[in-house]
């Protein structure tokens, strides 16, 4: 029996399509399983540089830890430093101020007659001195 013309056209295409279509749909399935492939790998990478990146920003935030810590040790420290000097400049403009005083007294006769006799027990040509038991030692 020999085949109509048509019908034999009809069967090419149906099996043309037939191969077609599973080739196509087995290209497609490769290309999306390439693509699944691909973005997961993509996906894996951007995960490591997000990774990376957390990492390095932590690093960074101790490092600032402790360069603010040893700054504020610094601070600290040097503070310390100026209150000490400041404390003893008072101190010393003190004891600069009284020697300044008992150098204005020095120079007034009145005072070194004072100091020699209550000192150094001087007295005046003829004078006797007399020493009495202070009130601590009568108690």
């Amino acid at each position: 029996m020999a085949a109509n013309p048509l019908q034999q056209q009809n069967s090419y295409q149906a099996f043309y399509s037939q191969s077609v279509s599973a080739d196509f749909e087995q290209q497609v399935n490769l290309g999306v399983q390439n693509n699944m492939a691909k973005s997961q790998k993509i996906q894996s990478q951007h995960k490591l540089f997000i990774g990376i990146v957390n990492l390095l920003k932590y690093a960074l935030i101790i490092i600032f830890a402790f360069s603010a810590g040893k700054i504020l040790i610094s601070y600290y420290k040097t503070n310390q430093q100026i209150n000490d000097v400041n404390a003893q400049y008072k101190k010393y403009k003190k004891t600069n101020n009284e020697l300044k005083l008992q150098n204005k007294n020095l120079k007034n006769p009145e005072y070194l007659e004072k100091v020699l006799r209550d000192r150094y027990q001087y007295s005046k040509y003829g004078e006797v001195i007399f020493n009495f038991p202070s009130e601590s030692l009568k108690k």
